[in-house]
């Protein structure tokens, strides 16, 4: 009897547009095929959720038809009902809810084996609401420590919390050594200022139901103090004293600690020094973090708290190391034949030492057909699966499970008894393979086996994928073979190396090496140019310079046209006038030149997978053309404080005429190098240039013709103008409000160049619009400061501003703008909240007129919040409202009652809320 046993390494893939978590409570089978995303969802509760039972490696997919499948919940078989239905082997839960939390497990079945999936913890996701629903104050004395509860209530999967106050709404307030979070999510102070004093939210955010919740208001009154006395360290937060750490996971110890000035923590393991490498502190210095657990990471830590103000303070916790399941040796896939003896072996370690036991087909060892031929060992750290004179009914799928107090871990195996045939290559690629970059190359790989094998691709040991459009893969076979085509296209250099055929079928692999290399295409890398001109009688030389591979070693040929058609030069004629421009060279050297010699001459590089080729024209001219010569400075005069006239003599036209002459300066200041003043035709030789104060010029002069600039002349005299008064205007001013009660001033930097003499200043005054002009003023020292930041005191304040230049000489024209100052908070709520039904589901809500210099800057909308606690669904955002209309809320439940409150938003900043008038809805 051909009996064909399967083996199915089952993964779950859960597929949800909702809210339920998948938590997997064991280890994947290391060959579970591509089923999809790993890792568990969360989204929001009730909707319907997919788990997909994927348990077919690749190579089995086309074998197997009739595969059965079942789901268990909590170890008892799932009954189908309005809750669940199944596609295949997926299992839908329709209706997500408390009832379907529990442990699921997948098993699939034919009539040769069994297999199952790891153990699912399903858990709908929620997040509860505080434990406190009121506005709650906390008052301290300046200097005592404190801690504010957050109050909150359970979620899951554990939410992410922080703090925000009313100084920065939104952000969350920053942490120190002073101002610290604690495990349990309580807001501490180490000794708490005055500064502190404000409204604080506890924030618990579940990020995969997308929801955040905002504590009621914690409000924290400080007294000051006059005279705070010292107060030595005491901790008011610990670990355990003893605390149990997971191999290869991350240790976490923290010690928060209160006492004045603020105590600062160190840490150190007692007897021993702690692991450089794997040591990190955080929460500034309050957290250990040892990771990757070791086990020589067990003993006695001590977290030491002091301030100076007394006695250190210490807290010692003993730490033993714990480990979940891991494995020694796995059992492997096994092949026999008839009447021979196989072994399946399974060792595994943790701490504390696990039990091993095996399923077999599904079951138990103990629940399995009894066989006579089969000895099963079980316990310990180790466990084994002898069979002895082994018989095709002894083929089964064995399954070592691995358990201790923190987990348990699978690993399957096959047990096949005459039926497998090893995988065999058929046809293997080239082992060598040269292509030149740009072109392509093909590899094809053959082979065969039971099951079937699948064949796959590597390049330097990196997966190759068929939906990079440089690769191409085209498979073929039949039952009992697989033919695989890779096709690489448009290849570069970087394409060169080793590709892999890899052959498999689970119970064999088999690789075959094509080592490709791609050789650089023949390319001219230097050319002549597009033209070289040489004097009648002179020797020319034509660059050419070759790039290539180290083979082929390409040929390189001369050939020009100079009219009768194209030849080739013979560079090896003896006393011939074509040379090679040295030995080794492929540059074209012409010697004698004659007018005749003008012509077309091409540069040609052949190799038998290549070619190049690059042109240019040689002229041979009487006389060469040539640049005019460098004028000289003649002469320098005076015509005012800031215009001097600049003469000069040309030096010679070279071989074309003078066609204009370029005048150029330089100064004292490097970084503006030559800068060109005025250019004149060649006609004349002299120029007025107006030029700026309290600098000192170089002039140089350039003749231009048809063929080129000439050099330089030599350089004139330095020429420093007088100093004068500014004239122009400050240039990009910005007005910007920042802080409240602030506005920054911005401007351009004016350099040096600019700056018309000594003593250069920035010069701001201001006044509050409106006023009778009582100004305040600044003098600005440093030309490279280029803003100044006005600190008026008083928020949202429209000022007039002037800024202009001075220096020694006089002051600059003044440039004029206006802005307002930095918005601060809103000081009051909107006052006499009411409420009016507009229908069923919407609120009309009003509330009396807010005076403007309450708002602390620029209106820009008002905020409603309502809330109820029987509502459903809770918002989290508030309705927004601009000033002047009709405030409507909608989207309530009818019958319901609920809480609104309003609040201010300015430019910048959220006001405080008005007080809860609650409504009953119709």
């Amino acid at each position: 009897m051909n009996m064909i046993l399967f083996k199915v390494h089952c993964a779950i893939e859960f597929i949800s547009a909702s809210g339920s978590l998948w938590e997997s409570k064991g280890k994947a089978s290391p060959k579970v095929d591509n089923c999809g995303p790993e890792g568990n969802e969360i989204q929001h509760n009730g909707q319907e959720t997919l788990a997909k039972c994927c348990c077919l490696p690749p190579w089995l997919v086309n074998y197997f038809a009739g595969t059965k499948y079942r789901w268990q919940k909590d170890g008892v078989d799932l009954w189908l009902s309005g809750l669940y239905s199944m596609d295949g082997g997926n299992l839908m839960v329709r209706r997500p809810s408390e009832l379907t939390n529990g442990i699921y497990r997948c098993f699939a079945s034919n009539m040769y084996g069994v297999a199952l999936s790891e153990k699912i913890n399903f858990v709908i996701a929620f997040a509860d609401g505080f434990k406190d629903s009121e506005s709650t104050t906390f008052t301290f004395d300046e200097g005592q420590s404190a801690a504010i509860p957050c109050n909150q209530r359970e979620s899951v999967p554990a939410p992410s919390v922080f703090w925000t106050d009313d100084a920065n709404p939104g952000n969350r307030i920053p942490l120190d050594n002073r101002i610290s979070i604690d495990p349990n999510f309580n807001l501490r102070f180490s000794n708490i200022r005055v500064s502190d004093r404000g409204n604080y939210q506890c924030n618990v955010k579940n990020d995969n139901l997308r929801v955040q919740l905002l504590s009621p208001i914690k409000e924290i009154v400080v007294r000051a103090v006059w005279n705070i006395e010292g107060r030595p360290p005491s901790f008011v937060y610990t670990p355990p004293s003893s605390v149990d750490a997971f191999r290869t996971q991350n240790l976490r110890l923290r010690c928060i600690a209160e006492g004045y000035p603020t105590p600062t923590i160190t840490w150190n393991k007692e007897g021993e020094t702690l692991p450089e490498d794997r040591t990190s502190y955080e929460s500034y210095g309050q957290e250990l973090v040892i990771s990757d657990v070791v086990q020589t990471d067990v003993g006695s830590y001590k977290c030491t708290a002091e301030n100076g103000a007394g006695t250190p303070t210490s807290f010692t916790t003993t730490v033993t190391v714990q480990s979940t399941p891991y494995w020694q040796n796995k059992p492997e896939d096994t092949y026999a034949g008839i009447n021979d003896r196989a072994v399946l072996e399974c060792e595994a370690e943790g701490i504390p030492v696990p039990m091993i036991t095996w399923l077999v087909n599904g079951v138990s060892s103990v629940e399995a057909e009894p066989n006579p031929r089969r000895t099963i060992t079980e316990g310990l750290g180790g466990g084994r699966v002898e069979i002895r004179d082994a018989i095709t009914e002894d083929s089964a799928l064995f399954m070592c499970v691995a358990t201790n107090e923190h987990g348990e871990i699978f690993a399957s195996s096959f047990l096949l008894v005459g039926l497998v045939r090893p995988v065999e290559i058929i046809d293997a690629p080239k082992r060598n393979e040269i292509t030149i970059e740009g072109k392509g190359f093909e590899l094809t790989c053959a082979g065969q086996g039971s099951p079937k094998p699948v064949i796959t691709w590597t390049f330097q040991n990196n997966p190759i994928s068929d939906t990079d459009p440089k690769y191409s893969i085209v498979e073929d076979g039949n039952t009992a073979s697989t033919t695989s085509t890779l096709t690489v296209s448009g290849v570069s250099i970087a394409d060169g190396g080793d590709y892999n055929c890899v052959i498999e079928n689970g119970f064999g692999a088999l690789i075959a090496t094509s080592t490709v290399t791609v050789l650089r295409s023949t390319a001219i890398i230097v050319g002549p140019g597009d033209e070289v001109f040489v004097e009648e009688g002179h020797e020319a030389v034509i660059v050419c310079e070759v790039d290539y591979d180290k083979t082929p070693e390409p040929t390189v040929t001369w050939y020009r046209d100079i009219g009768a058609g194209q030849e080739q030069l013979d560079l090896s004629l003896p006393g011939g006038r074509f040379r090679r421009a040295r030995t080794g060279s492929d540059s074209l050297k012409v010697l004698n030149t004659v007018v005749e010699d003008t012509g077309t001459y091409e540069c040609r590089a052949v190799t038998s997978e290549s070619e190049d080729s690059v042109s240019t024209r040689l002229v041979v001219v009487q006389t060469l053309p040539s640049a005019p010569s460098a004028p000289i400075v003649t002469q320098r005069s005076d015509v005012s404080d800031t215009m001097v006239a600049l003469s000069w003599t040309s030096g010679g036209d070279g071989t074309a005429p003078i066609t204009e002459y370029i005048i150029s300066y330089e100064t004292n200041w490097p970084d503006l190098g030559w800068q060109v003043i005025d250019t004149v035709p060649a006609t004349s030789t002299q120029a007025s240039l107006d030029l700026s104060p309290w600098v000192t010029y170089r002039f140089r002069v350039v003749a231009v013709n048809d063929i080129g600039q000439s050099s330089p002349s030599p350089l004139s005299e330095d020429y420093t103008t007088s100093p004068s008064i500014l004239t122009k205007n400050p240039e990009e001013v910005r007005l910007e409000a920042t802080e409240p009660g602030k506005i920054r001033l911005a401007w351009q930097e004016v350099h040096p160049y600019d700056q018309n003499g000594t003593g250069f200043k920035y010069v701001a005054r201001w006044w509050e619009s409106g006023s009778e002009r009582l100004f305040y003023k600044v003098e600005i020292n440093g030309y490279w400061i280029t803003s100044y930041e006005i600190d008026f005191g008083e928020v949202y304040k429209e000022l007039e501003v002037q800024l202009w230049y001075k220096n020694d000489q006089g002051v600059g024209p003044r440039l004029e703008k206006s802005g307002f100052t930095g918005e601060g908070i809103p000081a009051h709520p909107p006052q006499n909240v009411q409420v009016t039904a507009d229908g069923p589901t919407a609120v009309i809500i009003t509330w009396d007129e807010v005076p403007a210099s309450s708002v602390n800057g620029r209106l820009r909308k008002f905020l409603v919040y309502n809330n109820s606690a029987m509502a459903e669904t809770k918002r989290q955002w508030p309705a927004e409202c601009l000033p002047y209309t009709d405030c409507r809320v909608g989207s309530l439940s009818p019958g319901l009652a609920y809480q609104f409150q309003v609040a201010i938003l300015n430019g910048r900043y959220l006001g405080p809320k008005s007080d809860p008038v609650t409504f009953q809805m119709p």
